[in-house]
This record gives structure tokens, C-alpha cells and sequence, in this order.
């Protein structure tokens, strides 16, 4: 009882002592009363502002209001509960605000919130789908990660009991042989599937993708809505992907990598499930306008990674058949080289379809042998290159081209020596020259 008492007048007075407000040229907030803190950001420092609403936000119709800054991690504010109406007057108060201290050149980057077009939404139907063909073996994992906690947490509690409940039930699963095995990985397929609809649907609730000419706005989630912005200006990559069954059905993942701070970036990347292939080529032409699509020159990645993939394939499934196997060699043989096999093909497709294009402006890759994946990026946004070598690369002559990001970093596998120092020349030289801002 002490302690809720002490929790109550802490949160109260906590309360009393939260006080914000916006001068000519910063936004101040100061709280604690025990631990005071007093935060001040510069207005034209301001990247974006986002709102989100957890379902206690939703009952008393608040939002919390997070600013992000150019900045670190530490002067990102939040504000974790404010009325709607206020939320949205203090936004579009900042961002005249900064349009007023920024020089006339650089009032494009201003998020301004003009007359939103939306450019993607999804219904109830369209989550149904679009969940049915989610990765289901991550949340297979989760289950059966799951299922194992709680069995050691079992454990600890019922010793005798939960060890005679495992033995039982091996029991059952062996003289049931394979049909009863079957099932049961039938059932964890269905609950798997299941669990990734809902978890979709909760998250993308009512999704909708807006474009205001100045950059984009995503909101959706049905317990916990949230409101996420990109300026054109702050975006340094796109990536996209789509799995089989996607492709099969016209579906494209979309995310959308902004510059931000270090912690932060990864929780402000838009992630737009569902989209058409056309959506996706209009947003692409859209935001790196630069690139030309029709002008570019291929590059390639050297065969040699196709053993590399192997290695990595085949040796701890390698080790775990002729572990399971020692009764039965000649079984644990075949397996092994239907395994060896099976990793050759894949290594041999992953290589075949791995794509390198160059363009003036920027560069795009895509790979992958089921689930294929993109990405997109301006010269313009490269911060550094480096090229690192393991030392059969070096005595092949090969290396592994990063190139690094406000928004993270991009890697070409196995470029031959001679073509990325060519091509790092190009890169700096074209980022040197530029005359558009990174941010």
C-alpha cells in the first residue's frame, strides 16, 4: 500500500511540475521534481513529429507527441499524453515556426501539411490477405520459444510432475510414429498462421499511406495507433520485398529509411505492407527522381560467393544428420547428399539473381531466390565507403563493398578488387561534387 501511495504522489507531482512552451526560436520543456531537467531544441533542428495512441490514450482522447531531431537520441522529446486538438495546433505551430528561421532555399525540406492524397489503404479484407502470406515459420519460432520458457519456468515450480508430463508425452508422439508427428506439425502450422494474422491486423489496423507533396504520412494499429512522417528531404533509402506468395498475389513490403538519430532510426522507418508492384515503382520514381531507370551500367558479384553460401548451408546440418544418424549410415548419407545438393542449387540461384545497377544518381540491388529484396539510395547520401576482405578474398582479389548511411548501410558481397575501387572513386567523386544536402 506504501509503495502505491508513493507511486500516486510521485505521478501527481510529476504532473504539476511538466511545463512546455516555444519561444522565437527553441522548444523548451522542463519536468522532474525531484530530478529536475530542463530540455531546449532549436525549431529548425526539428526532423519530424509524430503522434501515437496506446488504447489508455484512446480513453481519455490524448495522444503522445514525439519530436525527433537531426540530433542524438537524448533530444528527442516526448510529451506522453496531450489532447488531440492540442497535439495538432503545437505540430503545426513548430512547423511554421521553423519555415520562419529557415533560409529561403531550404524551405523545401519544411514538412509542411498541405492537402494529403492518399495513396494506399488497407480494409479488413485486404489484412486478411495480406497477413495469410506473412513469414509464418518466425512466428512458428516464437511459439515454440515460447513453449520452452514456459516449460523451464514450469520446471522449476512442478520438478517431478512436468518431467513425467515430458516423458509421457514422447511417449505418445513415438508410438503414434509419423501421422501423429504430422499433426502435430500441422497444428503448429495452423496456430502459427493464426498468431501472424492477428499480430498483423493489430498492427496495421486500418493502415493508410498519405502523400502531401512534401513527404509522407502513415498511420495505422487498432490498440496502439501510430502516426509516423518522412520529409522527401530526410529519406536516404528504400527497400522492398516480397516473398512468393506475395509475388503470386501482386504484393510488395515496402520501408522507408529516413536520416535520424542513431537509436531512433530503425523505430522510424515506415513500413508500408501490400503494396502493388506499381505502387512501388511510382514511389520510387517519385522519391529518387534523380535516377534514371533507363540509363545504367550492371555490375556483378563473383561466382566465388556461391561456395561461401554453401559452407554456410551445409555444415551445421551437415554435423546434426551424421549426429542423428550413427545407427544408420547409409540413411544419414543420402540425406547429407540431397542436402549438399539442395544448397548447390540454392547458392547457384542466389548468385544468378543477385543484380547490381549503377546509375549516375544512385544505385539499386536485388537479390534473394524466394523471398526477393531491394534496395534504393541516392550517391548523394553515402557518408563513407568501406571495403573489407576476409583473407581467401584477398588472395582471390575480392572484397565486400559497405556503404554507410544516415539511415544504415548497404553491402555488395564479392566485388572484384579492381571494379570497387573504380566504383568507390565514382561514388565520392559524384557525393564531393553534388550540390544537394545529404539531409
Amino acid at each position: 500500500m506504501a509503495i502505491g501511495f508513493i507511486s500516486a504522489f510521485s505521478s501527481v507531482m510529476s504532473y504539476f511540475k511538466f511545463f512546455y512552451y516555444v519561444d522565437d526560436t527553441h522548444f523548451h520543456i522542463r519536468k522532474g521534481w525531484l530530478v529536475k531537467s530542463n530540455i531546449s531544441i532549436p525549431i529548425e533542428r526539428i526532423q519530424t513529429i509524430d503522434f501515437y495512441q496506446n488504447p489508455i490514450h484512446k480513453i481519455f482522447n490524448v495522444v503522445q507527441l514525439d519530436v525527433d531531431t537531426a540530433g542524438s537520441a537524448s533530444k528527442e522529446i516526448h510529451i506522453h499524453a496531450l489532447k488531440k486538438n492540442d497535439a495538432n495546433l503545437l505540430r503545426n505551430y513548430l512547423y511554421s515556426k521553423k519555415e520562419e528561421l529557415l533560409p529561403e532555399e531550404a524551405l523545401d525540406t519544411v514538412e509542411q501539411l498541405e492537402e494529403e492524397q492518399i495513396l494506399h489503404r488497407l480494409g479488413v479484407g485486404d489484412l486478411i490477405k495480406i497477413g495469410l502470406v506473412q513469414n509464418h515459420l518466425r512466428t512458428a519460432g516464437i511459439i515454440v520459444a515460447f513453449g520452452f520458457t514456459l516449460y523451464g519456468e514450469l520446471s522449476e515450480i512442478f520438478e517431478k510432475a512436468t518431467d513425467r508430463f515430458v516423458e509421457e508425452s514422447f511417449g505418445i508422439i513415438e508410438r503414434g510414429g509419423i501421422y501423429l508427428t504430422l499433426t502435430l506439425l500441422i497444428l503448429l502450422l495452423l496456430a502459427s498462421i493464426i498468431g501472424s494474422v492477428i499480430v498483423f491486423f493489430l498492427q496495421n489496423y486500418d493502415l493508410k499511406l498519405t502523400s502531401s507533396g512534401k513527404g509522407y504520412r502513415l498511420v495505422k494499429g487498432l490498440l496502439n495507433q501510430k502516426q509516423t512522417s518522412i520529409s522527401l528531404s530526410k529519406i536516404q533509402m528504400l527497400r522492398w520485398s516480397s516473398n512468393y506468395l506475395q509475388r503470386k498475389l501482386n504484393l510488395v513490403n515496402l520501408s522507408i529509411y529516413q536520416a535520424s538519430s542513431i537509436i531512433v532510426n530503425i523505430k522510424r522507418a515506415i513500413y508500408v505492407p501490400g503494396l502493388s508492384p506499381t505502387g512501388i515503382t511510382n514511389i520510387l520514381s517519385y522519391v529518387f527522381e534523380q535516377i534514371n531507370p533507363k540509363v545504367f551500367q550492371i555490375y556483378t558479384i563473383h561466382p566465388l560467393i556461391i561456395l561461401r553460401r554453401m559452407l554456410i548451408m551445409v555444415i551445421v546440418p551437415l554435423l546434426v544428420i551424421i549426429m542423428s544418424n550413427l545407427d544408420q549410415m547409409i540413411r544419414g548419407v543420402l540425406i547429407s547428399l540431397v542436402w549438399i545438393l539442395f544448397s548447390a542449387f540454392w547458392s547457384y540461384q542466389y548468385y544468378k539473381r543477385y543484380k547490381i545497377q549503377i546509375h549516375d544518381a544512385g544505385i539499386l540491388i536485388e537479390n534473394g531466390v524466394l523471398t526477393i529484396k531491394g534496395v534504393l539510395m541516392e550517391w548523394k547520401n553515402v557518408q563513407s565507403i568501406a571495403l573489407k576482405q576476409t583473407p581467401i578474398q584477398k588472395r582471390k582479389q575480392l572484397t565486400n563493398m559497405v556503404l554507410y548511411t544516415a539511415a544504415g548501410a548497404v553491402q555488395i558481397p564479392f566485388v572484384r578488387m579492381d571494379e570497387a575501387k573504380k566504383l568507390r572513386d565514382f561514388i565520392l567523386h559524384h557525393t564531393e561534387h553534388s550540390q544537394k544536402e545529404w539531409m
